[in-house]
């Protein structure tokens, strides 16, 4: 076989050694009601985007972590402000940190798949609700 030459291997397992992220949304009725602001305006909450979401493994069910994989996953603005004040009187986002966070390249978009208000306010805020971090190398 010279360079170039094309191998096709029926049956193989291959992987390209990336991640592999998912979205698992539980029963909602474990939705919690309130959220409240972390800053001293009450219709401010401050998030700080500074986690590296790369190959795990690790889940994430803490609505911080969820929130900031949305933001830097580029997901719908406007979805997740609707979630947000369905719980609070919140209506601004202080963004922090975005630069130093990251999404592995190979599953940035696993946000896009939440498609209703619902399913972001299930995601968010029920603790159930969990972001999995994983990889192909297992």
């Amino acid at each position: 076989m010279k360079i170039g030459d094309t191998v096709i291997r029926t049956g193989m397992f291959e992987t390209n050694s990336s991640s592999a992220h998912s979205i698992t949304l539980a029963d909602s009725s474990g939705i919690v009601n309130k959220l409240v602001s972390n800053c001293e305006d009450p219709e401010i909450y401050k998030i700080d985007c500074s986690y590296s979401f790369d190959w795990g493994p690790n889940s994430h069910s803490s609505f911080d972590a969820k929130l900031a994989y949305l933001i830097l996953d580029n997901f719908n603005n406007d979805l997740i402000i609707q979630a947000i004040q369905r719980h609070s009187s919140i209506k601004y986002l202080k963004i922090q940190n975005v630069d130093d966070g990251a999404i592995d390249h190979q599953s940035v978009g696993t946000s896009h798949d939440l498609l209703t208000v619902e399913d972001v306010e299930n995601f968010l805020f029920n603790p159930y609700s969990t972001l999995n971090i994983d990889n192909d190398n297992h």
